[in-house]
């Protein structure tokens, strides 16, 4: 069984179902280093590879939502969008029951996704986690690659058998982080399926402080939060 199959029976073990065809719910929150990195890794152009369904504009800021008619899962910090070939939605649950990051699970790849809180006078990706990253999974023994994309710095990260594309976007004081696994025969459409998802993603900071680099808290619709209590047992 390959890397990517079995990341796949990974997510089905550790985190909750929602079903792909849920429909938006009404907003409830509203909002609250090095250069040269290129050339240690290597610089490969990619040319874009996405669906039409978004513009270039997104991810967008809460402040910055259009009116574009698409149906989004509100999860708190990040509101998903609906689109075609989505299979499953899931969280992964810590102990405290919060979520930190979602994964939309298609037949092609499996999508992640997680915003994180990040300062006001730095770029969070492009200074310091993209080659933090590179780094680490170098480390690890996977063969990477950066490419230039839409949003600036991708990195390709393959194992055997699977590939990881990772966009890292950089906003008013938020980073979001997106991944695409797949098999490397699906790569491609797979690189399509993840930019779309960036594109058509809304971000709701908050105006709490937090400390730079810390998962903004995904928070489920109450029905399905209740659910998860009701098999939990929790009352």
């Amino acid at each position: 069984m390959g890397l990517f199959r079995r990341r796949r029976r990974d997510l089905e073990d550790e985190a909750f179902r929602v079903d792909g065809d849920y429909a938006d719910s009404d907003a409830r929150y509203d909002d609250g280093y090095e250069d040269g990195y290129e050339d240690e890794y290597g610089d490969h152009e990619a040319g874009e590879v996405g669906g039409d369904l978004f513009d270039d504009a997104g991810p967008y800021d809460v402040e910055d939502v259009p009116e574009d008619g698409v149906p989004r899962i509100d999860l708190g910090a990040l509101r998903l969008p609906v689109t075609a070939g989505q299979s499953e939605l899931k969280v992964r649950m810590r102990p405290d029951g919060t979520a930190n990051e979602a994964y939309l699970i298609t037949d092609i790849c499996v999508l992640t996704v997680g915003v994180f809180a990040a300062p006001r006078s730095a770029e969070l990706w492009r200074e310091e986690w993209c080659g933090d990253l590179a780094r680490d999974m170098r480390a690890k023994g996977a063969a990477v690659h950066s490419a230039a994309g839409a949003w600036g710095q991708e990195l390709l990260v393959s194992f055997p058998g699977e590939v990881n594309r990772f966009v890292g976007v950089d906003g008013p004081r938020w980073m979001m982080r997106a991944v695409a696994t797949s098999a490397p025969e699906r790569a491609e459409n797979a690189a399509a399926a993840l930019y779309e998802l960036v594109r058509g993603t809304v971000v709701v900071r908050g105006e709490v402080p937090m400390p730079v680099g810390m998962p903004l808290p995904l928070q489920l619709p109450p029905a399905l939060a209740a659910h998860i209590r009701g098999q939990a047992g929790i009352s």
